[in-house]
């Protein structure tokens, strides 16, 4: 099934780029945001077109929201890959399910690829669907890899294989202080490696054994970030021989242009234009960020007890299935907040806190002059919009790289503190409370002090390099020099 514009004879004209996300809208959305500023800087040379994998879980709107960027962007075009059939994994783990749809689609991405005339100047795929690049060495064009995580992540993947090799042992054998060294970036504890990567026997580490491999054999890499944030890492991946050909730093990329507009059911924009400059702590955790219902009983109490002003999102919390004794991702059907909050937390916060139940245009409320910082899951997407609104953060990592990403952005960046207690099974409303109030109130200690000033100075610095002749975009002018096109 395609989604085109109705440009036509316009779109004949020019040659073809294929991007091509993994699963999720936290990776279709910054492949998206290449697509649109390839087209707006090469908009009489360049299509872009799309490839969005059927999924048999719900990730999202991908259909309404596939439409409301070709309303926008005429000339990016979106194909969906047929769905594949997973009937043959019993009882699959979501990683086996995520992993299966991108290996069954190869030949349905091989079809697509092979009837379309000209061949495409370039396919850039999500570094999750890596082998997909075979098809375009196949076919006679060059392949790129599109990293929708930071550079410091980039040299852990790129350097595993390495790293691993000379221990027959399990990371999760090792002790959770134990130290992982990688070239060029700061020592990582085994307990923040990403939980895949740490049982040697899983079927999951070997895949991502597999992809680091063919990661680092691809025509470029394309990565989500910007020299003036991370310039160390960046550098170093070519200086310790973790790749070879070019790195091209292309963002901050992030879907700028939603949620401007406030709309009829954004009742929290009204809120937020009630609140005093700078005080509303701000807390969501991504599109799978959920808490037990244990955890958001200490959240509310801590948020209550530090009298801070809030906006929260709260999603569905997993459950115990009925029929099966093990966690599984189903979640409660629109639960009660009355039922999953302390007995009267709603009304004694009614004052001061709003909670929002499942999703708001994040990108537009870190932008309110309201917001004073950002509890985030560190996802790398709500890192770039946080750093692209000047928001200091407070992290929290819950799964993926996000542990990674803690000690990068706190850590070394010192864009955000942590939240006191992420690294054990319940953060307690005392460490809610403290760490929000070490935040909101400013005090001036070690972990606080200057986060501030370095959030703004990065906002600064975001902008300048996503303008005429900064240097994200000079690097992606770069890149397209190199498929013979020239502005």
């Amino acid at each position: 099934m395609n989604r085109r514009s109705s440009m036509g004879e316009e779109k004949k004209n020019r040659e073809n780029v294929i991007l091509y996300p993994s699963p999720g809208f936290g990776h279709l959305l910054p492949m998206v945001e290449l697509a649109r500023v390839l087209i707006g800087r090469y908009q009489d040379l360049l299509n872009v077109t799309i490839l969005v994998l059927s999924l048999p879980f719900d990730t999202g709107s991908t259909e309404s929201f596939v439409s409301s960027v070709i309303a926008a962007n005429p000339l990016i075009s979106f194909h969906f890959l047929p769905p594949v059939d997973l009937s043959h994994l019993h009882n699959p783990r979501f990683d086996d399910s995520f992993f299966g749809i991108i290996e069954l689609s190869k030949l349905n991405v091989l079809s697509f690829l092979s009837s379309l005339r000209p061949t495409p100047l370039a396919l850039v795929v999500d570094f999750f669907c890596t082998h997909s690049a075979d098809i375009a060495t196949q076919l006679g064009f060059p392949s790129y890899i599109f990293f929708t995580c930071c550079a410091s992540v980039l040299v852990t993947f790129l350097h595993f294989p390495k790293t691993i090799h000379n221990t027959t042992r399990s990371l999760k054998d090792m002790g959770k202080t134990s130290l992982i060294h990688f070239p060029g970036i700061v020592p990582i504890p085994v307990d923040h490696i990403p939980i895949p990567w740490t049982d040697r026997e899983d079927r999951v580490y070997k895949t991502f054994l597999k992809i680091s491999a063919r990661m680092a054999e691809v025509d470029g890499i394309l990565i989500n970030t910007f020299d003036s944030l991370e310039s160390k890492s960046i550098q170093s991946l070519p200086a310790t021989g973790a790749f070879a050909r070019t790195i091209y730093p292309v963002g901050p990329l992030i879907m700028s242009e939603r949620g401007k507009d406030k709309g009829g059911d954004d009742h929290y924009f009204e809120w937020l234009d009630m609140q005093p400059t700078g005080s509303v702590v701000f807390l969501c955790f991504g599109t799978m960020g959920t808490f037990s219902p244990d955890q958001l009983k200490e959240i509310a109490t801590g948020l209550e007890r530090s009298k801070q002003r809030f906006l929260w999102v709260v999603k569905n919390p997993p459950h115990l299935s009925d029929t099966k004794k093990e966690s599984t991702t189903h979640l409660l059907a629109d639960p009660s907040l009355d039922l999953l909050f302390p007995d009267g937390f709603l009304e004694r916060t009614k004052d001061k806190g709003l909670v929002v139940k499942s999703w708001v245009r994040q990108v537009a409320v870190l932008r309110h002059e309201a917001i004073g910082c950002f509890v985030t899951h560190l996802g790398w997407n709500s890192v770039l919009e946080a750093i692209c609104a000047g928001v200091r953060m407070i992290g929290w990592p819950l799964y993926a790289e996000q542990r990674l990403n803690k000690l990068f952005v706190v850590d070394e960046m010192k864009l955000a503190i942590a939240m006191e207690g992420y690294n054990k099974e319940l953060v307690t409303a005392a460490e809610v409370e403290r760490t929000v109030g070490k935040m909101m109130m400013m005090e001036k200690s070690e972990a606080v002090d200057g986060v501030k000033e370095r959030c703004s100075a990065m906002k600064l610095a975001a902008e300048s390099t996503l303008g005429d002749g900064g240097d994200s975009m000079l690097a992606l002018d770069e890149l397209v020099r190199t498929w013979g096109i020239q502005k």
